[in-house]
């Protein structure tokens, strides 16, 4: 690698990871262990728990009192937009990843209570 390279490429590396933390704290997360104390501490009808896994993934195993949306699905953002939005909504996939889009995408259609759960149904089964 000539000298030109390694002063754009190390610079380049810099912005990419500030970015990318970055572009993951723009949401708020819940721990497993946190959300089964909100769980004790409220009753369902004062929070809303959305798995955001495929329906098949749904039937196999959900979190208790789970409503399933589909991420992958056409009409989510449609589906999501029915849901109250004064409610706290914790948003749970398989691991965290379609949940933490499925949170910004929440976001961006106005709701301001919602919060992904860290590490998804893999760590509540964990726990």
């Amino acid at each position: 690698m000539n000298k030109l390279a390694k002063w754009i490429f190390l610079p380049a590396c810099i912005l990419i990871f500030y970015f990318a933390t970055n572009a993951q704290s723009d949401y708020e997360r819940i721990t497993v262990r946190e959300l089964r104390k909100e769980i004790k501490k409220n009753q369902p009808a004062g929070y809303i728990l959305l798995d955001v896994r495929t329906s098949a993934e749904f039937e196999q195993g959900k979190m208790p009192n789970a409503v399933n949306i589909d991420w992958y699905s056409e009409s989510f953002k449609e589906k999501v937009r029915q849901l109250p939005k004064e409610k706290t909504i914790f948003v749970y996939c398989r691991s965290g990843r379609r949940s933490s889009k499925a949170v910004r995408a929440m976001q961006q259609l106005g709701f301001e209570h919602v919060m992904n759960v860290e590490g998804g149904l893999r760590a509540w089964q964990r726990a």
